[in-house]
């Protein structure tokens, strides 16, 4: 069998999310199948290197075309064209029997070649609000709902996620599969000398509060702000560490940190993006890790803290309650009062704190990358 597989998401030198999840996959999926042809599909005239080492694959070709995404986009929208499968049918002389698109993008493909989409949220439709003019736009000429709805097997990676396709797309339920992401096993308590030889790194002294995420507006980081403040005239000692990349709207989120006094911005600390490898020493030396989201097709970060031991305050919303249950201390996303009184009880109550560090991790998570990879060879 001859399986395409759309990798833009790995373009990027620092991946997160999305780009998580495909190389993650990947990497499961190759070591495990050794027989099908699998043809990784790029486009653009920028970054055509890929955060992956494809070498060791034999059975593995990557496939870069030098025609601008953008262009993509358009021709794409305005005359149902190129089609992936025959462009690479002309590069490579091959006709691929089904194409994996491991998210929302770009992208056409003739009749006789099937799609396998995956499907982590819809907040394209249910949080346009979110989203700034320029990433609305293009959703609009991506047109997710046709290509949904062109999809012959769609993988959702939370029973949450399935049900929003159902209730507000009308989606048929079995044209969908459910696969909870994974976790490294690299996330796990770590000994006290690797968590103080990562903190002297990175300076960081005493108690601190935890955000791991992209850094726009969804994620709710003005709830942080706002709770962190109040927070502050309790717990004098007490910093704030946020770990990640800007996404869209930067401006609000500058526009919230600015009006805060100094006293408070001088208790934040920015690590911007920090490569997985330092995460589990992140998450291992942190006093809580706070997921204020509105919405959620899965939330990674909260399950690789709570992996590592880290207590956590996480939102009541959308796939959270699914996927962290009763391990995290959960709050209103909408309510900062609600995440000021969660965190502020958790520092004062140490009953209450050993209560959440004590509980056990699913260790079934540490098998889900693989269950992703082997799911998405059945029904290629």
């Amino acid at each position: 069998m001859k399986i395409g597989v759309d990798i833009t998401p790995l373009r990027q030198e620092n991946i997160s999310g999305i780009g998580v999840y495909l190389k993650n996959v990947l990497e499961n999926l190759f070591e495990i199948d050794t027989e099908n042809e699998y043809y990784l599909v790029t486009f653009g005239k920028k970054n055509i290197k890929i955060n992956f080492d494809l070498e060791k694959y034999k059975n593995v070709y990557q496939i870069h075309f030098n025609i601008p995404s953008k262009l993509i986009l358009f021709a794409n929208f305005l005359f149902n064209y190129p089609k992936i499968d025959k462009l690479i049918n002309k590069k490579k002389h091959i006709q691929l029997d089904c194409f994996w698109l491991p998210n929302i993008s770009p992208c056409v493909l003739s009749n006789k070649t099937r799609l396998i989409l995956t499907i982590h949220d819809i907040s394209f439709f249910l949080f346009k609000h979110f989203f700034d003019f320029k990433r609305n736009l293009w959703h609009f000429f991506v047109r997710p709902k046709k290509l949904i709805k062109r999809a012959d097997r769609i993988i959702c990676v939370s029973e949450n996620t399935k049900f929003d396709l159902i209730n507000f797309l009308k989606i048929k339920k079995e044209k969908i599969i459910v696969n909870h992401l994974g976790v490294s096993k690299n996330y796990k308590p770590l000994d006290n000398l690797e968590i103080q030889n990562f903190r002297n790194k990175h300076g960081l002294n005493g108690d601190f509060l935890l955000y791991i995420g992209t850094i726009e507006p969804r994620k709710n980081l003005d709830c942080i702000l706002a709770a962190f403040e109040k927070l502050r005239s309790d717990f004098s000692n007490l910093d704030l560490v946020i770990c990640g990349d800007f996404g869209w709207m930067k401006y609000k989120f500058d526009l919230n940190f600015h009006k805060l006094k100094d006293s408070i911005k001088s208790k934040i600390k920015f690590l911007g993006y920090l490569k997985a490898e330092e995460l589990p020493a992140l998450y291992n030396s942190a006093k809580i890790f706070i997921w204020p989201s509105f919405y959620e097709g899965f939330g990674l970060p909260p399950l690789e803290a709570l992996a590592c031991n880290c207590v956590t305050v996480s939102s009541n919303n959308s796939s959270m309650p699914e996927i962290i249950g009763k391990n995290a201390l959960l709050c209103e996303a909408y309510n900062i009062e609600s995440f000021y009184v969660g965190i502020k009880s958790l520092l004062e109550n140490s009953d209450l704190y050993d209560f959440y560090k004590n509980k056990k991790f699913d260790d079934a998570y540490y098998e889900n990358w693989k269950e992703c990879a082997q799911d998405l060879l059945k029904i290629s």
